[in-house]
């Protein structure tokens, strides 16, 4: 808004000098009058550009799912009716679309940028509570394309990690529907960036792999023989009632029980929260953090972390002062 005011001020500095100095410099009265409908043109242009960084969007399709993924006519593609994208969290500033879906991750500042006309359409799912089927996602989302609506599925992080973007990929080209793809920052860069944790260190963490471990049962059929390894960093997706499982399964790999491990519950919102200990305690970490959704992260890099760091700190103050 502010680059918006100083060009409204320059418009008017430039239309007052041109008031100014016509009379002087021998310009005629129609000279005026084109500098007035100048200034009035260059404060709707201003205007027009204010409106046009708000994302014109028809409808938004929300839900509780981790990555974002875009459907609708991107304004580098123009306004085809019935194109879609998928796109990643942090692109969608980058969209002209009328429909958007959006999840539970995304913040009130996010959809802010989108058109005020815009239709919102809750399309997520949380644990424990019902909520609407991928089929029935994927139904609408061809459904609202097919209306020549530009379109967006917003979720996240990435469309393509965790996020069923793939299979929406896949259903969209199957119903003729044009897909543009665009990355987002998954959970778990996003969220360790936050809390300073390098997720790969030289000579420390040579390996890091993705898990997704929604339920107990999930956790339980992971073969976590590969993940005994020290040099590995284990990140698990939507871990937060499955920290028990996780915990015995790397245990029972070889993993020591006193290997850090952090629980990042709410990444990169406002109420975000990190609860830092030892792997044997897992659970415990993540019963500390509340709601998630949450991203549970295993290995050594942990201990790198600012979380960590300062939880040093405050266990250091607390001994002092004992």
């Amino acid at each position: 808004m502010g680059i918006i005011i100083v060009r409204i001020f320059m418009l008017a500095t430039a239309a007052a000098a041109g008031l100014a100095f016509g009379p002087p410099l021998g310009l005629h009265a129609p000279t005026w009058w084109l500098a007035g409908a100048g200034f009035l043109f260059g404060v709707l242009a201003v205007l027009l550009e204010w409106q046009a960084r708000r994302i014109p969007v028809d409808r938004i399709f929300w839900g509780t799912d981790y990555p974002f993924t875009d459907f609708g006519s991107a304004a580098g593609f123009g306004s085809l009716a019935g194109f879609g994208s998928l796109a990643g969290f942090g692109s969608f500033a980058g969209f002209g679309v009328w429909w958007i879906g959006i999840i539970n991750l995304v913040t009130a500042g996010v959809l802010d940028r989108a058109r005020r006309d815009a239709e919102q359409v809750f399309v997520g799912k949380r644990r424990g509570e019902p909520g609407i089927g991928q089929d029935e996602i994927n139904r609408r989302l061809v459904e609202a394309a097919r209306t020549g609506r530009r379109v967006v599925r917003l979720k996240g992080g990435d469309p393509f990690v965790f996020g069923r973007g793939g299979e929406e990929l896949e259903y969209l080209r199957a119903a003729d529907v044009p897909v543009v793809v665009v990355p987002g920052i998954t959970a778990a860069l996003g969220c360790a960036a936050e809390a300073g944790l390098p997720l790969t260190f030289r000579h420390e963490a040579s390996r890091l792999t993705f898990i997704a471990a929604h339920r107990a049962e999930d956790a339980a059929s992971i073969d976590w023989t590969g993940l005994g390894d020290r040099q590995t960093t284990a990140v698990v997706y939507m871990g937060l009632a499955s920290a028990a499982a996780v915990r015995d399964g790397l245990i029972a790999a070889g993993r020591d029980p006193a290997t850090p491990a952090a629980v990042l519950a709410r990444g990169t919102r406002p109420d975000s929260q990190a609860a830092v200990g030892s792997l044997d305690g897992l659970a415990a970490l993540a019963a500390e953090v509340g709601e998630g959704p949450a991203i549970l992260i295993i290995g050594d890099v942990v201990a790198r972390s600012t979380p960590w760091q300062a939880a040093q700190i405050a266990a250091s103050v607390a001994r002092e002062a004992a």
